[in-house]
């Protein structure tokens, strides 16, 4: 798993605990697809027992790709963890209204951006 989601969550897992915080962790997904990273993450976190509420919502364009995780997440018994929103990063403000994350992951998405776009991507100007 590539580094920050590596730890994070588990850093963040620690501090809800320690303050006994009944706020999920939330984390988006953008462009994420099947979510296969974010789906195995939950499955490992699963067995370490972590009794720490973690919440993800998937945004994507892609609709069969959120199909297949769904399925997945379904199978593996974690479907109550995810959120799958269709749809493109530009509306992302419009599909998620409100909604504070904790994470945020962008596999790949911004490599197809101009330099710009991509920092107002990561500005939540969307």
């Amino acid at each position: 798993m590539p580094g920050l989601l590596r730890h994070a969550p588990w850093e963040l897992a620690n501090k809800r605990l320690d303050v006994k915080s009944p706020e999920p962790i939330q984390i988006l997904s953008v462009a994420g697809g099947s979510a296969d990273l974010l789906l195995r993450l939950l499955l490992i976190l699963n067995r370490k027992k972590l009794n720490c509420q973690i919440e993800v919502t998937v945004l994507d364009k892609d609709k069969s790709a959120l199909d297949v995780g769904a399925k997945i997440a379904e199978e593996v018994g974690v479907s109550n963890n995810f959120h799958w929103v269709h749809g493109q990063a530009k509306d992302i403000k419009i599909l998620v209204p409100g909604k504070r994350f904790d994470i945020i992951e962008i596999v790949g998405l911004l490599d197809y951006f101009p330099n710009e776009r991509a920092k107002q991507v990561i500005a939540w100007g969307g």
